[in-house]
């Protein structure tokens, strides 16, 4: 239930978890990193705060640069042969000297393999208004490519261009203006621009505007198409991809017709604002536009085309998986892993060079490289937040997605349904562990550490697999759902055990409650190790027995059935006090029954405990007396008999059957005294022991020096009557004058005696200790007992 739970979420990917799991991954993104080399191929031109300083010292120029500057670093990179030289920078605005534009053209055009970068914001970019039907020539081209690019540099002077064919070639029209007068006064102003003066020279002589007709409207050429015609790729967009569309802002038209490509530079980071995927193609109007990384790579490849199988992305016999956004996980190499190099270097190399001295960076340095330019200047500001670094500067992100081109490297994040799956092998393994475990380990504490060490192992090995997946295989896999899935299923299985244990517990309890107390079932429940003939222990307790009197003549005139019902009764009666006084029922023994407290449990109020619940016990059964005699006709009186001492506690009997049971002089001293009820016509006898530790919570009196069966030692035995502060006036002068025949008895006052207990039987014609001493009085009158008689009755029978 659990693993098919985290296998739904897995596929479903909720942005809050799968913001957990991308945190997961960048933990890992770091390991790898920090165990990746970085390509030699690459190496990053920086321009930071030293080289702004350098630039304003040592050349008197601050930022912004003119774009001289960068034709000086494109110039010297461009001697070292490099693959291609790329620009992370926006240039939007036209330099305050068109001239500084025109050298970083030109040092472009040399260069022949510079990659400069445009934004493609999201959504369209407004159209042009369609202005006028006005139009001037401007010149004629024998070719397209020339033509072209003149309209491409006329692009970002307000100019709207128009390709018409003519003998020899095609002529270019700038137009767009709303009569003559404009038309011939913009071609006046442009041909004087310095930033164009190249392309007016040799222009014809200027011939009269005219109004364009609607067929060579039609044949405008704007800049994003004459881009879109070098730059873009045309090519159908597979199925699996669902490509955002964004606009295009290019590029100020000379740089960008000087440039060997334009490219995207636009990259958006994931909903947490980490960037870790890299977007390498932008969707305009039907056409794909690389990224600056992948710019960079056609450049140094001419020779391949980039082409799809289904969502992977085929460079030469590179595969790149993409995700529904053309966007690529990086593999990130180690931060500054690229070899850097600062801008002044490059200037201060490219000065020594022109003036013949050593340069202190040789420009073969560069030799096959990919050259990245880009802002590391705290005031530039271009940095993001990567996997590996929440300051990452923009060019080296761009170095790193080049890198992986290069090395055919990047990181796949496995499938929905993969992900589901593994979600859901994780949660039923940890869920067969921990079940497994907690069978093999019966200890309670043993089985939750053990559980809690298996579900640890289990999620470390977890990670230690996906940490080598990323390296070894570029595969991500996630961690978070299946770990959570992990503990889910590890707490299920350990509740689903614990569930069926307490269950199975809870049945062998009421099953055992049957037959033996609670208590003992509790506490061999937490202690199997009790259940061992070895087991045993010496402790203090209060042992009870009793037996029905007169059992043995009414149970013979019962049919067997009527006896079975009434012992049942009587005894579920009986037991259900003892349960309730935390007493253990040892046995049955026809209609005796044998109880004990104070084991297996330590109980301090053992004896209290013993004494309180045979006066219930006493009670009950004279509730119950007229209906049991009613019913089968059967006089129901209990005698018992309670004593206290040390016994031994513990497992008895064979390798095939058992009982736990006590076991010493004490307990059959109490079995004796139940037995000794009778001569005295008494119910509840207690020893000497037993009515210590109970003196001051019942009213008792002393019966007797006893000696019973077997014992030449006398124990003082007491009749129990009832809780303290519950006897009857009557009651109380009956005692008195028993205690008082007692005593004349002892001192052998035999008439004395006599007298005191006819008063006693006066009060209370059935109390059976004063006629018991009544006929031994009359007895030891006729007969005396002589000078060396002790008190002590010795009994003949059990």
């Amino acid at each position: 239930m659990v693993g098919a739970l985290a296998a739904a979420v897995a596929y479903r990917r909720p942005v809050a978890i799968d913001n957990g799991e991308a945190w997961s991954y960048d933990e890992r993104a770091k390991a790898l990193a920090a165990s990746e080399p970085a390509s030699p191929e690459v190496v990053v031109v920086e321009i930071g705060d030293d080289d702004l300083r350098w630039a304003q010292e040592n050349m008197g120029v601050s930022w912004p640069w003119p774009r001289t500057m960068h034709g000086y670093l494109a110039s010297f990179a461009a001697r070292g042969a490099p693959k291609a030289v790329v620009f992370d920078f926006l240039f939007e605005d036209l330099d305050k000297d068109a001239a500084h534009t025109e050298d970083f053209a030109a040092a472009m055009r040399q260069a022949g393999k510079v990659v400069i970068g445009m934004s493609m914001p999201a959504g369209q970019i407004a159209p042009r208004a369609s202005g006028g039907r006005w139009a001037v020539l401007q010149g004629r081209y024998p070719t397209r490519s020339l033509a072209l690019d003149a309209a491409m540099r006329l692009s970002n002077f307000g100019a709207r261009s128009y390709l018409l064919p003519a003998a020899g070639g095609l002529e270019l029209y700038l137009g767009g203006y709303e009569g003559a007068e404009q038309a011939e006064g913009t071609l006046a102003q442009l041909s004087a621009n310095p930033l164009l003066e190249s392309i007016f020279q040799g222009a014809p002589v200027p011939v009269a505007p005219r109004e364009l007709s609607e067929r060579e409207l039609a044949s405008e050429v704007r800049a994003e198409a004459l881009l879109a015609e070098r730059d873009s790729i045309a090519a159908t967009i597979p199925n699996e991809l669902e490509l955002p569309e964004r606009g295009i802002a290019p590029p100020l038209g000379v740089l960008a017709a000087s440039a060997a490509k334009v490219a995207n530079v636009k990259q958006e980071p994931d909903a947490d604002g980490i960037l870790r995927r890299y977007e390498l193609l932008a969707c305009h109007e039907g056409r794909l536009w690389p990224s600056l990384a992948l710019s960079a790579w056609l450049v140094g490849h001419p020779d391949q085309r980039p082409r799809f199988d289904g969502a992977e992305l085929l460079l030469g016999e590179r595969r790149f998986p993409l995700d529904e956004r053309g966007r690529a996980i990086l593999r990130y190499p180690p931060r500054a892993g690229h070899r850097h190099l600062a801008a002044r270097e490059l200037l201060g190399a490219l000065g020594d060079l022109e003036e013949g001295r050593p340069p202190r960076i040789d420009p073969v340095e560069l030799k096959d490289k990919y050259v990245v330019v880009g802002p590391f200047a705290s005031a530039m500001r271009d940095v993001k937040a990567s996997p590996i670094d929440r300051a990452h500067p923009g060019p080296e992100i761009n170095a790193a997605m080049l890198d992986n081109l290069l090395s055919g490297k990047v990181i796949r994040r496995a499938g929905r349904g993969e992900e589901a799956a593994i979600a859901f092998a994780v949660a039923l393994l940890v869920a067969v562990s921990v079940v497994a475990v907690e069978t093999v380990v019966t200890s309670t504490v043993g089985a939750l550490f053990s559980g809690v060490a298996v579900l640890a192992l289990l999620l470390t090995g977890l990670w230690g697999l996906a940490s080598w997946l990323l390296r070894a295989r570029g595969l991500w896999v996630p961690v978070v759902v299946p770990g959570g899935g992990a503990l889910l299923a590890s707490a299920a299985a350990v509740l689903s055990a614990s569930g069926m244990e307490r269950r199975d517990r809870r049945f062998v309890q009421e099953a055992l409650g049957r037959y033996t107390s609670p208590a003992l079932v509790k506490e061999l429940l937490a202690h199997p190790e009790y259940l061992s003939l070895e087991w045993g222990e010496t402790r203090e307790i209060s042992v009870y027995f009793s037996d029905i009197a007169g059992f043995t003549s009414f149970s013979e005139k019962l049919r067997p059935e009527r006896l079975v019902k009434l012992l049942n009764e009587y005894l579920s009666e009986m037991t259900d006090i003892v349960l309730a006084h935390g007493g253990v029922v040892d046995k049955y023994i026809g209609d005796a029954i044998m109880a004990f407290w104070g084991a297996p449990l330590p109980e301090p109020e053992h004896a209290r405990k013993a004494v309180l619940s045979a006066l219930a016990m006493r009670r009950r059964c004279e509730q119950l007396r007229a209906k049991w005699k009613a019913e089968f006709g059967a006089e129901v009186i209990a005698r018992a008999g309670i004593n206290t001492g040390q016994a031994v506690a513990g497992n008895m009997g064979s390798r095939h059957k058992f009982n736990y049971t006590v076991m010493g002089d004490m307990v059959n001293l109490a079995s004796r005294l139940e037995g000794a009820n009778k001569p005295y016509g008494t119910t509840l006898m207690i020893s000497e022991t037993t009515y210590e530790k109970v003196r001051e919570v019942v009213e008792a009196r002393e019966l007797d020096l006893l000696a019973v069966k077997g014992k030449q030692k006398p124990v003082t035995v007491y009749e129990v009557l009832c809780e303290k502060g519950a006897l009857e006036p009557q009651a109380v002068q009956v005692m008195a004058e028993y205690r008082r025949g007692l005593s004349l008895y002892r001192g052998q006052q035999f008439a004395q005696a006599s007298a005191a207990f006819e008063k006693a039987l006066a009060l209370s014609p059935e109390d059976g200790p004063s006629r018991t001493y009544l006929e031994r009085c009359r007895h030891f009158l006729a007969d005396p007992p002589g000078a060396g008689w002790d008190g002590v009755w010795h009994m003949k029978e059990k």
